[in-house]
Protein backbone atom coordinates (compact mmCIF):
# COMPACT_ATOMS: atom_id res chain seq x y z
CA UNK A 1 0.00 0.00 0.00
CA UNK A 2 3.10 2.39 0.81
CA UNK A 3 4.92 2.01 -2.63
CA UNK A 4 0.91 2.06 -4.36
CA UNK A 5 0.95 5.22 -2.46
CA UNK A 6 3.99 6.63 -2.88
CA UNK A 7 4.03 5.74 -6.64
CA UNK A 8 0.53 7.76 -7.41
CA UNK A 9 1.92 10.52 -5.78
CA UNK A 10 4.96 10.78 -7.85
CA UNK A 11 2.63 10.58 -10.99
CA UNK A 12 0.24 12.64 -9.71
CA UNK A 13 3.26 15.56 -9.36
CA UNK A 14 4.95 14.72 -12.50
CA UNK A 15 1.33 15.05 -14.78
CA UNK A 16 0.65 18.42 -13.28
CA UNK A 17 4.57 19.98 -13.80
CA UNK A 18 4.03 22.80 -16.40
CA UNK A 19 6.65 25.43 -17.35
CA UNK A 20 6.64 29.13 -16.70
CA UNK A 21 5.48 31.18 -19.74
CA UNK A 22 7.87 34.21 -19.09
CA UNK A 23 10.96 32.10 -17.74
CA UNK A 24 10.84 28.28 -18.31
CA UNK A 25 11.22 27.20 -14.90
CA UNK A 26 9.36 24.07 -14.18
CA UNK A 27 6.78 23.86 -10.98
CA UNK A 28 4.02 21.80 -10.08
CA UNK A 29 0.79 22.79 -10.44
CA UNK A 30 -2.63 21.87 -9.47
CA UNK A 31 -4.69 24.63 -8.87
CA UNK A 32 -7.29 25.57 -11.22
CA UNK A 33 -7.78 29.38 -12.54
CA UNK A 34 -11.46 29.45 -10.99
CA UNK A 35 -10.22 28.13 -7.82
CA UNK A 36 -7.24 30.83 -7.82
CA UNK A 37 -10.08 33.45 -8.52
CA UNK A 38 -12.43 32.09 -5.55
CA UNK A 39 -8.79 32.76 -3.65
CA UNK A 40 -8.28 36.29 -4.58
CA UNK A 41 -12.32 37.10 -3.86
CA UNK A 42 -11.70 35.86 -0.54
CA UNK A 43 -8.58 37.46 0.48
CA UNK A 44 -10.07 40.91 -0.77
CA UNK A 45 -12.69 40.92 1.68
CA UNK A 46 -10.63 40.00 4.11
CA UNK A 47 -7.84 42.89 2.69
CA UNK A 48 -10.81 45.55 2.15
CA UNK A 49 -12.03 44.71 5.81
CA UNK A 50 -8.66 45.94 7.10
CA UNK A 51 -7.66 48.85 5.16
CA UNK A 52 -10.84 49.51 3.63
CA UNK A 53 -10.88 52.89 5.37
CA UNK A 54 -7.57 53.80 4.67
CA UNK A 55 -7.86 53.99 0.67
CA UNK A 56 -7.28 56.80 -1.08
CA UNK A 57 -9.93 57.87 -3.30
CA UNK A 58 -8.88 57.43 -7.08
CA UNK A 59 -9.21 61.22 -7.49
CA UNK A 60 -6.24 61.36 -5.32
CA UNK A 61 -2.99 62.29 -6.40
CA UNK A 62 -1.37 59.60 -4.67
CA UNK A 63 -3.82 57.41 -5.90
CA UNK A 64 -4.10 58.56 -9.79
CA UNK A 65 -0.43 58.47 -9.92
CA UNK A 66 0.08 55.13 -8.76
CA UNK A 67 -3.29 53.60 -11.36
CA UNK A 68 -1.26 55.47 -13.82
CA UNK A 69 1.64 53.45 -13.84
CA UNK A 70 -0.24 50.39 -13.75
CA UNK A 71 -2.39 51.12 -16.54
CA UNK A 72 0.74 51.91 -18.41
CA UNK A 73 2.43 48.59 -17.92
CA UNK A 74 -0.92 46.55 -18.19
CA UNK A 75 -1.66 48.28 -21.67
CA UNK A 76 1.71 48.02 -23.06
CA UNK A 77 2.16 44.82 -22.69
CA UNK A 78 -1.04 43.23 -23.69
CA UNK A 79 -1.96 41.83 -19.85
CA UNK A 80 -5.53 42.99 -19.91
CA UNK A 81 -7.07 39.21 -19.92
CA UNK A 82 -4.25 38.09 -17.31
CA UNK A 83 -6.34 38.79 -14.63
CA UNK A 84 -9.71 37.20 -14.50
CA UNK A 85 -11.79 39.82 -12.47
CA UNK A 86 -10.37 42.93 -14.08
CA UNK A 87 -7.03 44.49 -12.34
CA UNK A 88 -7.82 47.13 -9.51
CA UNK A 89 -5.34 49.22 -7.38
CA UNK A 90 -5.78 50.41 -4.46
CA UNK A 91 -3.49 53.03 -2.93
CA UNK A 92 -3.07 52.54 0.86
CA UNK A 93 -2.93 55.64 3.23
CA UNK A 94 0.23 54.37 5.07
CA UNK A 95 3.02 56.25 5.11
CA UNK A 96 4.47 53.97 7.78
CA UNK A 97 3.99 50.91 5.77
CA UNK A 98 6.74 50.33 3.23
CA UNK A 99 4.89 47.24 1.21
CA UNK A 100 2.65 46.64 -1.89
CA UNK A 101 0.76 43.04 -3.15
CA UNK A 102 -1.32 41.66 -5.20
CA UNK A 103 -4.12 39.26 -4.84
CA UNK A 104 -4.51 36.16 -7.02
CA UNK A 105 -7.48 37.61 -8.71
CA UNK A 106 -5.55 40.55 -9.85
CA UNK A 107 -6.02 43.58 -7.30
CA UNK A 108 -3.21 45.54 -6.30
CA UNK A 109 -3.02 47.20 -2.99
CA UNK A 110 -0.05 50.04 -2.73
CA UNK A 111 1.02 51.24 0.79
CA UNK A 112 1.99 55.10 0.36
CA UNK A 113 5.31 54.00 2.10
CA UNK A 114 6.51 52.48 -0.63
CA UNK A 115 6.99 55.60 -2.47
CA UNK A 116 9.19 57.85 -1.27
CA UNK A 117 11.13 54.24 -1.38
CA UNK A 118 10.46 54.16 -5.29
CA UNK A 119 11.69 57.64 -5.81
CA UNK A 120 9.67 58.35 -9.24
CA UNK A 121 7.83 56.67 -11.69
CA UNK A 122 10.62 54.55 -12.92
CA UNK A 123 11.12 53.10 -9.21
CA UNK A 124 7.77 52.77 -8.75
CA UNK A 125 7.02 50.70 -12.21
CA UNK A 126 9.91 48.14 -11.17
CA UNK A 127 7.76 47.95 -8.06
CA UNK A 128 4.56 47.76 -9.46
CA UNK A 129 5.94 45.50 -12.06
CA UNK A 130 7.08 43.14 -9.56
CA UNK A 131 3.60 42.69 -8.19
CA UNK A 132 2.21 42.31 -11.64
CA UNK A 133 4.74 39.69 -12.52
CA UNK A 134 3.48 37.83 -9.50
CA UNK A 135 -0.32 37.09 -10.89
CA UNK A 136 0.55 36.99 -14.92
CA UNK A 137 3.22 33.94 -13.48
CA UNK A 138 0.17 32.93 -11.01
CA UNK A 139 2.71 32.17 -8.10
CA UNK A 140 -0.46 32.69 -5.82
CA UNK A 141 -1.81 29.52 -7.38
CA UNK A 142 1.52 27.71 -7.72
CA UNK A 143 2.28 28.33 -3.67
CA UNK A 144 -1.36 26.73 -2.80
CA UNK A 145 -0.15 23.83 -4.93
CA UNK A 146 3.41 23.87 -2.93
CA UNK A 147 1.43 23.76 0.07
CA UNK A 148 0.02 20.16 -1.17
CA UNK A 149 3.89 18.95 -1.78
CA UNK A 150 4.81 20.05 1.31
CA UNK A 151 1.85 18.08 3.94
CA UNK A 152 2.16 15.24 1.25
CA UNK A 153 6.25 15.24 1.95
CA UNK A 154 5.52 15.88 6.05
CA UNK A 155 3.57 13.01 5.91
CA UNK A 156 5.96 10.52 4.24
CA UNK A 157 8.45 11.71 6.65
CA UNK A 158 6.43 11.23 9.45
CA UNK A 159 5.85 7.30 8.46
CA UNK A 160 9.26 6.59 8.61
CA UNK A 161 8.93 8.02 12.08
CA UNK A 162 10.09 11.78 12.42
CA UNK A 163 8.28 13.44 14.27
CA UNK A 164 5.36 15.51 12.33
CA UNK A 165 6.42 18.74 13.99
CA UNK A 166 9.76 17.87 13.05
CA UNK A 167 9.21 17.04 9.73
CA UNK A 168 7.16 20.38 8.90
CA UNK A 169 10.09 22.54 10.48
CA UNK A 170 12.43 20.90 8.13
CA UNK A 171 10.74 21.04 4.79
CA UNK A 172 9.58 24.98 5.76
CA UNK A 173 13.76 25.81 5.31
CA UNK A 174 14.69 23.01 2.25
CA UNK A 175 11.42 23.59 0.70
CA UNK A 176 9.27 26.00 1.43
CA UNK A 177 11.29 29.18 1.91
CA UNK A 178 13.69 28.66 -0.78
CA UNK A 179 11.06 28.14 -3.53
CA UNK A 180 8.97 31.40 -1.99
CA UNK A 181 12.61 33.41 -2.86
CA UNK A 182 12.69 31.69 -5.97
CA UNK A 183 9.34 33.25 -7.11
CA UNK A 184 10.05 36.49 -5.44
CA UNK A 185 13.35 36.45 -7.80
CA UNK A 186 11.90 35.43 -10.73
CA UNK A 187 8.80 38.37 -10.40
CA UNK A 188 11.79 40.83 -10.02
CA UNK A 189 13.07 39.27 -13.23
CA UNK A 190 10.00 38.89 -15.05
CA UNK A 191 8.58 42.54 -13.51
CA UNK A 192 11.66 44.66 -14.80
CA UNK A 193 10.85 43.19 -18.52
CA UNK A 194 7.33 44.33 -17.97
CA UNK A 195 8.67 48.03 -16.78
CA UNK A 196 10.82 48.08 -19.89
CA UNK A 197 8.26 47.66 -22.27
CA UNK A 198 5.93 50.34 -20.96
CA UNK A 199 9.27 52.67 -21.58
CA UNK A 200 10.38 52.57 -17.95
CA UNK A 201 14.17 52.24 -17.07
CA UNK A 202 14.58 49.19 -15.29
CA UNK A 203 18.06 50.69 -14.19
CA UNK A 204 15.83 52.38 -11.24
CA UNK A 205 15.67 48.93 -9.55
CA UNK A 206 19.38 49.02 -8.04
CA UNK A 207 18.05 52.21 -6.50
CA UNK A 208 14.87 51.14 -5.43
CA UNK A 209 16.59 48.06 -3.58
CA UNK A 210 19.66 50.45 -2.56
CA UNK A 211 17.34 52.39 -0.65
CA UNK A 212 15.15 49.35 0.72
CA UNK A 213 18.12 47.91 2.01
CA UNK A 214 18.65 50.94 3.82
CA UNK A 215 15.61 51.07 5.77
CA UNK A 216 16.05 47.07 6.64
CA UNK A 217 16.88 46.22 10.37
CA UNK A 218 19.96 44.40 11.24
CA UNK A 219 22.26 46.02 8.65
CA UNK A 220 25.14 43.78 7.84
CA UNK A 221 23.62 40.54 8.32
CA UNK A 222 21.70 38.04 6.14
CA UNK A 223 18.87 36.54 7.06
CA UNK A 224 17.52 35.59 3.52
CA UNK A 225 17.54 31.91 4.50
CA UNK A 226 14.54 32.49 7.34
CA UNK A 227 12.41 34.92 5.19
CA UNK A 228 10.38 34.23 2.37
CA UNK A 229 11.94 36.95 0.29
CA UNK A 230 15.11 37.38 -0.80
CA UNK A 231 16.99 40.45 1.16
CA UNK A 232 17.12 43.97 -0.44
CA UNK A 233 20.77 43.58 -0.98
CA UNK A 234 20.75 40.30 -2.21
CA UNK A 235 17.86 41.93 -5.11
CA UNK A 236 20.58 45.07 -5.55
CA UNK A 237 23.27 42.31 -6.84
CA UNK A 238 20.60 40.24 -8.77
CA UNK A 239 19.23 43.23 -10.52
CA UNK A 240 22.90 44.38 -11.41
CA UNK A 241 23.65 40.85 -13.32
CA UNK A 242 19.94 41.51 -15.47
Amino acid sequence: FFLILVGGGGAYYILHLERVEETGRWRFMDVSPSMEVEMGEQAFQETIGEYGRKVLPDYHPQASYVQSVVKRIIHANGLEGKAPSGWKTFVVKDDATKNAFVLPNGTIFVFTGILPVAGDADGLACVLGHEIAHQVARHSAERMSGMKVFYGLALLLASFGIDMGLSQFLLQYVYSLPNSRKNETEADLIGLRLANQACFDPRAAEGLWQRMSATEEMPGVDMSFLSTHPSSKNRTVQVRKW
